[in-house]
């Protein structure tokens, strides 16, 4: 067994298509460290607002001073920079992969399926040689190494982009999703009402396209065909279906190079540039088909990398039957785009035990607007929001405060109905997945 693995991990391959895709995963990073500039990140989603939603068991990670952060953000960009030049690239990566990791997990209502697509992009970025073609450290190296690279450092990119797309797909596979009203609401938010077939193709059409597009694109002979399917699928999202996805599309759009032949790839880029032809006397032989400690510690690696990416977001499977309802591991997860809510009602009041009388929270007034927009897409922000309060209202002077909530919400374009138990304590409830969910209301079925 292991001398099967061992050819398959660790056979030359052409650089090509790894270097190409550094360039143009890096040329988007500069392009969402900009964004992230103009809009003073730092300041709008991190050091302004009065409360953050933390991860669980990452309630650590707390904005620096606003200065500093700004600091971090030019730092981000200049790493993305270098990322896309090639220089330093191992360095740069790993630097992007923690200060990216930090400013999208400072929140919970910041999370995309993107950005933690883009986080683990970075993170392998930092342990392949992904300069040695195309890039200004080769191009000024006194002795020029050659384009080749252990096949495992190009092989990885496919798992993970084929993984994001298969996954992606095989959530879908719910009946909320199946129902078509997740479809009809990005629909109808872009003024097309009831057209039944316009709905079922991009239902049941992003389901197909989601679980068959890895496998068109490893395959050599469906490849050309499963490129226009990517550029359509990715143009379509980006331009007419969904306006919060940023540069997302675009980055799905470059990660196709990944499974381009490398070979064929180096021999276009080479007549683009002027640069000699490749040729096969050039490649170096296959390494000896010996475990060295450097090959156990790679292969090691990969393996807890494939494991926890096949496994981790099944998770849910522990705890409930609907992430997106529960709140349970909803995230990290790759269930994209598979909730909608839009809230009738949200009202929460505070009483000071036992003989104060309710008072209505003003919660807008504690909130900013991605958070107010996203607060209702995970219950257990209610919960933290409550929290908050209660000990807001201790420091002003409360002895025994109690937060309750009113909230209706329609769920994937179901009737309005209650979110949270109105008379639940909600300072009081634990947030743990293990913990039962006595102040959630069931989803009613359909």
């Amino acid at each position: 067994m292991t001398q099967k693995i061992h050819p398959f991990l660790f056979s030359p391959i052409h650089t090509s298509t790894l270097s190409l895709f550094r360039l143009l995963f890096g040329a988007a990073m500069v392009y969402q460290c900009l964004y992230y500039i103009r809009i003073d990140y730092a300041f709008q989603f991190m050091a302004g607002p009065e409360i953050l939603f933390s991860y669980p068991y990452f309630e650590f990670v707390q904005p620096l001073p606003v200065d500093l952060l700004r600091g971090i953000q030019w730092l981000m960009l200049l790493s993305a920079v270098l990322m896309t030049a090639g220089l330093f690239t191992r360095w740069a990566s790993g630097f992007f992969f923690i200060s990216f990791s930090y400013f999208t997990l400072i929140d919970k209502t910041l999370f995309n399926n993107h950005l933690y697509l883009f986080m683990l992009l970075a993170l392998l970025f930092a342990f392949v040689d992904s300069e040695r073609c195309y890039s200004l450290r080769n191009r000024f190296r006194a002795k020029p190494v050659p384009p080749y690279v252990e096949s495992w450092q190009i092989y990885v990119f496919r798992f993970m982009v084929f993984l994001v797309y298969f996954y992606g797909g095989v959530m879908k596979l719910d009946r909320e999703w199946l129902s078509g009203n997740i479809a009809e609401s990005a629909l109808i938010a872009k003024g097309v009402g009831d057209m039944p077939l316009l709905n079922a193709f991009f239902t049941y059409g992003g389901v197909g396209y989601d679980l068959l597009i890895g496998f068109l694109l490893l395959y050599k002979p469906t490849r050309a065909v499963a490129v226009v399917f990517v550029l359509f699928f990715n143009l379509t999202n980006h331009f007419y279906l969904f306006d919060d996805i940023g540069i997302f599309p675009f980055t799905m759009i470059a990660c196709t190079v990944v499974f381009f032949d490398p070979e064929r790839t180096a021999h276009f880029m080479n007549r683009l540039t002027g640069a000699p032809a490749v040729r096969k006397k050039d490649r170096p032989k296959p390494a000896a088909a010996t475990w060295d400690w450097r090959k156990k510690w790679i292969a090691t690696g990969l393996g807890f990398f494939l494991a926890f990416q096949l496994l981790f977001p099944f998770r849910y499977l522990l705890f409930t039957d609907n992430p997106e309802w529960s709140g349970i591991a909803e995230r990290f997860s790759w269930r994209m785009k598979m909730q909608t809510r839009a809230v009738d009602r949200f009202e929460m009041t505070i009483q000071d035990l036992p003989n104060g009388q309710p008072q209505p929270v003003t919660h807008e007034a504690f909130l900013s607007f991605n958070q107010l927009k996203h607060l209702t897409n995970d219950p257990y922000n209610i919960i933290q929001l409550s929290q908050y309060l209660a000990e807001e209202a201790k420091r002003r002077g409360m002895k025994n405060p109690t937060v309750r909530a009113d909230v209706r919400v329609r769920y994937n374009r179901r009737p309005p109905q209650p979110m949270i138990v109105t008379e639940a304590p909600l300072e009081q409830q634990t947030i743990d997945p293990f913990a039962p969910q006595n102040w959630l209301v069931p989803l009613k079925k359909q």
